[in-house]
C-alpha cells in the first residue's frame, strides 16, 4: 500500500512539474509572439508572417494547459489565465475606444456625416448582400476600392443612388450625397498602379477632401517564401524583402500624396490598407491620424478575409485592415463593422462631425 501511494504521489508531482514548465514556456512564447507582432512586426518576414495570419490559433495551447493546470498544477491557473487574456485581448487586437463619443460642442450647428467603405472584390461574390446592407446603414458617403469589373451585373450606386454624385476613377468608387469631384490621383513607381485617388466632397460645414486608398497586400510577398516558386532559399528571402521594399516605397509616397492634396482642408483617409492596426507600415506612414474604430468601435472589428482558405470557416474574418483615418478636424462620434459576406471585406463606417465648421 505505502508503495502505490508513493507511486501515485511521484505521478501527480511529475505531472505538476511538467504543466508547470509547459505553461511557463507557453506564456514566454506568447510574449515573444507579442513582441514579433507589435515590435518586429512587417520589419521581418517572420513577423508580418504572423502580424497577418490568424491570431487565434496562439490560444490552443492555453486551452489545454487551463484545465490540465485546474487538476494537477493550481499554481499554473494563474500563469495560464494571464497568457490566455493576452491573446485574446492584445495579441487579437481587442477594441476598446480610447475616447469613446465625444461630447459635442454646439451640435446643432454642425452636420453629421456617415461615410462607409468597402473593398468590394470586383463585385463578388454577392454585391447585392453589400448594396442591401449599405441602404440599411444610411450613409452619406461611400467608398469603394476594387469597383471594376467588366461582368458587373448589380445596378450601379447611380441607381441605387440617382441624386447622388458618384465618381469613378480607376478600381475606386466614391457615392456622396453632397457635390463630388476627382481631384488627383497617384501612380505608385514600385508596382507601377494607382494606390489611391483623392475626391472633393462640398459638404456643408466646408469643403473636405477624401482619399481613396488601396495599397499592395504583404501575400504577394509571402508567396516569394514557397522554395519551389523561388528556387533557393536566399531567392525567396530577396524576393520578399524586394516586395516589402516597393510596399513601404508605396505608403511613402501616399502620404506625401495626401501631404500635397491636403492643402489646409479637413481630411478622410478611407480603403483598404492591407495593413492591421499593429503593422509598422501602418503605424509609420498612418498612425498620426485618428482610426475611428480605434477611437469609437468596440471589439475586435475584423474586416478580413470573409472567404478565408480552406482550413478556416467561412465568414470570419480575423483581421482588421479596412480602416476609415480622420486629422484632428472631426469629432469621432462612433464607428463599426458590417457582417454581410457579399464581399471577401467588411463594411466599416463612421458617424463623425467637423468640430469647427467653416462659415
Amino acid at each position: 500500500m505505502g508503495k502505490t501511494g508513493h507511486t501515485s504521489g511521484s505521478d501527480f508531482s511529475r505531472r505538476h512539474r511538467v504543466i508547470f514548465v509547459f505553461s511557463v514556456v507557453n506564456l514566454g512564447l506568447v510574449v515573444a509572439f507579442l513582441i514579433l507582432l507589435f515590435g518586429v512586426s512587417e520589419h521581418f518576414f517572420l513577423g508580418a508572417l504572423f502580424c497577418f495570419a490568424p491570431r487565434i490559433f496562439a490560444l490552443i495551447p492555453s486551452l489545454i494547459l487551463l484545465p490540465l493546470s485546474l487538476v494537477w498544477a493550481r499554481n499554473a491557473v494563474i500563469l495560464n489565465a494571464v497568457t490566455a487574456i493576452l491573446i485574446l485581448t492584445v495579441a487579437m487586437e481587442f477594441n476598446i475606444p480610447d475616447r469613446g463619443k465625444e461630447k459635442i460642442e454646439d451640435s446643432g450647428n454642425q452636420q453629421p456625416l456617415r461615410i462607409l467603405s468597402c473593398n468590394v472584390q470586383r463585385m463578388e461574390p454577392d454585391f447585392s448582400a453589400v448594396l442591401a446592407e449599405i441602404t440599411s446603414i444610411k450613409p452619406d458617403l461611400i467608398v469603394f476600392q476594387e469597383a471594376r469589373d467588366k461582368k458587373y451585373k448589380p445596378p450601379p450606386l447611380s441607381e441605387v443612388f440617382p441624386d447622388w454624385h458618384v465618381c469613378v476613377e480607376n478600381e475606386y468608387q466614391v457615392a456622396s450625397r453632397y457635390p463630388a469631384r476627382v481631384v488627383d490621383h497617384l501612380t505608385t513607381s514600385g508596382f507601377n498602379r494607382v494606390s489611391i485617388v483623392a475626391f472633393e466632397i462640398d459638404h456643408p460645414d466646408g469643403q473636405l477632401v477624401l482619399f481613396n486608398f488601396h495599397p499592395k497586400s504583404v501575400q504577394n510577398g509571402l508567396k516569394h517564401l514557397d522554395l519551389r516558386a523561388s528556387g533557393s532559399l536566399k531567392a525567396a528571402f530577396g524576393k520578399f524583402d524586394l516586395h516589402q521594399s516597393r510596399r513601404q516605397s508605396e505608403h511613402d509616397e501616399s502620404r506625401q500624396f495626401v501631404k500635397k492634396n491636403r492643402q489646409g482642408r479637413p481630411i478622410i483617409i478611407a480603403g483598404d490598407f492591407n495593413a492591421p492596426v499593429s503593422s509598422s507600415l501602418f503605424q509609420e506612414f498612418w498612425g498620426e491620424f485618428n482610426n475611428t474604430f480605434t477611437a469609437a468601435g468596440w471589439g475586435y472589428g475584423y474586416t478580413a478575409p470573409c472567404d478565408g482558405p480552406g482550413w478556416m470557416p467561412s465568414g470570419l474574418p480575423w483581421i482588421r485592415i479596412d480602416h476609415i483615418l480622420v486629422d484632428d478636424e472631426w469629432h469621432v462620434e462612433n464607428s463599426n463593422v458590417g457582417k454581410s459576406n457579399g464581399s471577401d471585406h467588411r463594411i466599416v463606417w463612421a458617424d463623425l462631425r467637423r468640430k469647427n465648421p467653416s462659415e
